[in-house]
């Protein structure tokens, strides 16, 4: 009788979806993460199980518990990449974004020439509406100017911060990192 139900639930078409679907995640995930050994392996283990059993639910589950559990396809890789030299990252990502607002000061000084310019020859022609647009113009370009010049102050205040960031993480490197300081202190504090 259990034999019978247990037949009866591994033949199910919905589990087989379910299933299915299942394993079709875990082969994109092994496409995407270039693991080719995991993907020959789910692939072997479920074609030798189909051919052994003739249950495609049985095979599938198979290949996935295979490669998944015994070989240990899906195990997540801790690195944390970015926690690595951040002030160095931090600088350079200043050092960026200072070359972005020297490029708006630059573009701001030029929209401020060439409307003072179209301004001065509205005037000549008499044409106060163009005046008035273009010191309009000429002076939201001199604001823009301010704020880029401002930026560019705080951009270096914080770019001195990030080196100075990243010689204190170089010392700290040099010490043995912060693990080592920490047992260092800690000794310091039982004697």
């Amino acid at each position: 009788m259990k034999k019978n139900m247990l037949n009866k639930i591994l033949k199910n078409k919905i589990l087989y979806y379910v299933v299915l679907a299942l394993s079709v995640l875990h082969v994109l995930g092994y496409f995407s993460m270039r693991s080719w050994e995991c993907l020959v392996m789910f692939s072997a283990v479920a074609y030798s199980a189909n051919c052994y059993g003739k249950n495609m639910t049985v095979a599938l589950l198979a290949g996935l518990f295979v490669s998944n559990f015994v070989f240990g396809c899906n195990r997540v890789k801790e690195s944390f990449k970015e926690a690595r030299a951040p002030a160095k990252k931090a600088r350079k990502l200043l050092e960026k974004a200072q070359k972005k607002t020297e490029g708006m000061l630059e573009d701001a000084f030029t929209m401020a020439g060439k409307a003072s310019a179209g301004k001065s020859e509205a005037m000549q022609n008499g044409n106060v509406r163009k005046v008035e647009g273009f010191a309009t113009i000429e002076g939201n370009a001199n604001m823009n100017a301010n704020a880029a010049t401002e930026m560019l102050k705080s951009l270096g205040q914080g770019k001195k911060g990030a080196i100075d960031a990243e010689g204190i993480e170089k010392m700290i490197n040099q010490m043995g990192g912060v693990g080592k300081i920490l047992q260092a202190f800690g000794s310091m504090n039982t004697q």
